[in-house]
């Protein structure tokens, strides 16, 4: 058997508080025996063309505070999605943490929007290399 915990989080323009909501539903769902959880696209941010640049992170150079927690939540065997900054390029990334809270992998999204819609002005990632 293996339990599987998907989380609604109520995002808002605090980041940090953002991630200590995140962090609480990681802990709800592992204590329920969670074996994997997984947390919405972009839970750490509004979602607005606004405010990707703003919230997003820069998780190689180990400075991140939403990959951080993610990874001393690690123990659990969980698997989260976070808006990644790499130089001028911002990619939505899913990460991926092993049980000793180290990054294992990371998978930038490849897809991102239809471009005949008028939701998004202009796109805001560059979009991922890999499926």
């Amino acid at each position: 058997q293996f339990k599987l915990a998907v989380c609604q989080l109520s995002i808002c323009a605090d980041k940090e508080q953002n991630i200590r909501h995140a962090r609480e539903a990681i802990q709800t769902a592992a204590d329920g025996g969670s074996k994997l959880v997984l947390l919405p696209e972009m839970w750490n941010c509004p979602y607005s063309n606004t405010s990707f640049p703003i919230y997003a992170e820069d998780i190689d150079a180990g400075d991140s505070p939403s990959s951080n927690m993610l990874s001393d939540m690690a123990g659990y065997h969980h698997r989260w999605l976070l808006l990644e900054r790499n130089g001028d390029h911002l990619y939505n990334t899913c990460c991926i943490y092993g049980k000793d809270g180290s990054l294992k992998g990371k998978h930038r999204k490849v897809c991102f929007y239809d471009a005949s819609s008028t939701v998004f002005s202009q796109p805001s990632f560059t979009p991922g290399s890999i499926f």
